[in-house]
């Protein structure tokens, strides 16, 4: 969630903009648990997808992005 304002002033006038933008994301990838206890996680991501909405004082809008197979990410994690 996102908050902005803006205020442009030239020599004749003053616009002020306020603007409020919500945006979600997810990334999609293969989790394995390994160990004992299963508390380690080796991780694959392939990319991301995310949705933004934006609304101003003068616009409103949509906004799609999407990386999937454009980027590669392993790694592994713990959990406590």
């Amino acid at each position: 969630l996102g908050f902005s304002q803006f205020k442009n002033t030239n020599s004749t006038n003053s616009v002020k903009t306020i603007s409020t933008t919500v945006f979600g994301g997810i990334t999609p990838g293969i989790y394995y648990a390994i160990g004992e206890k299963k508390n380690w996680l080796l991780t694959a991501n392939v990319g991301n997808l995310g949705v933004r909405y934006s609304k101003g004082s003068n616009n409103e809008g949509w906004a799609v992005n999407t990386s999937l197979f454009q980027s590669y990410q392993f790694g592994f994690a713990y959990i406590f």
